[in-house]
Parts: structure tokens; sequence; C-alpha cells
């Protein structure tokens, strides 16, 4: 019987897994700056896509920033102002109306439920500006948070 002699080197092993632990913090960082970006675009989309009257709606319009937690990452898009959820979710009115403001008239203003001011803006991608605009800009933005965040994986572990 032959006498082998064999070993095994861990080095490289435990260098693998101290990589892999190092990695996933960093994967935690690389999407919370990644999906920071793309609330920012979502906010901009917003902002972009929502009535303009006086502009304090659009003015108020924030992205808190991305937070990961529990294994889960997210963000918030929207408005502190109760009037913004009211723009949101109130349906149009249908026809032709008048604006009332300061003791002024201004004669046909509102066309279906959108203000001479909204009617100017221009589209955003294949989106009027008016209502529903938190909802449109995050349809805007999905496809870029998917492959933002897919992104941030094969940057993270070089795949």
């Amino acid at each position: 019987m032959a006498n082998k002699h064999f070993g095994i080197n861990n080095q490289d092993t435990e260098s693998f897994i101290a990589k892999m632990k190092t990695a996933d913090k960093e994967l935690v960082t690389n999407m919370i700056k990644k999906a920071n970006r793309v609330g920012y675009q979502v906010e901009a989309d917003a902002k972009a896509l929502a009535p303009r009257d006086t502009g304090q709606l659009e003015q108020s319009i924030r992205s808190t920033g991305a937070k990961y937690a529990n294994g889960q990452l997210s963000l918030s898009v929207g408005s502190p102002l109760v009037y913004a959820l009211r723009r949101h979710e109130e349906p149009a009115r249908k026809g032709i109306y008048n604006k009332y403001a300061r003791g002024v008239t201004y004669t046909d203003y509102y066309y279906n439920g959108r203000g001479e001011l909204t009617r100017a803006k221009p589209n955003v991608g294949s989106f009027e500006p008016g209502r529903k605009y938190l909802t449109n800009a995050k349809l805007l933005n999905q496809n870029r948070w998917r492959t933002q965040l897919a992104n941030v994986v094969t940057e993270t572990y070089g795949g």
C-alpha cells in the first residue's frame, strides 16, 4: 500500500465566505443608492404629472428616500397635503366649468376636470398631467426599478 499525503487549503474557502459577508452589506448599500435614484425620478415624474393651479401641490411632492428593514427595501413618494389625496383620487368632472378665485370668474377654465395650467403641461411618457399623477409616475418607473435592482446584484457579486 502506497503512502500518499494530501492537504486541504481552507484559505480560499474562508476568503470566499468573508467576501460574501461583506458583499451582503455592500449589496444593501448599493440597493439603497439605486433605489434613491429611482425614487427621485418618480418624484420628478409625479411633479410633472401633478395638476397645476397654484403650484403648491407640485412643490409639496417628496421622496422619503429608500429604507431597508426586515429584508425589504421600500420608499415612498407623495405629498402631505390633504388636497393632494383629493386631486389624486377624485373623479374628473366631465364638461366645461368656470373657475372662481378671489372674486374673479375665469370662463371655461376647466375642461373635463383639468384646468388651463394643467392642460398646458406636456405629457410624460404616455400619461397626461392630472388625476392619478402618483400612480402614473410609479407605472412609468416600474421597469427602471426592476432593472436598477437587478444591476445592483450583478455589480455587487460580479456575475
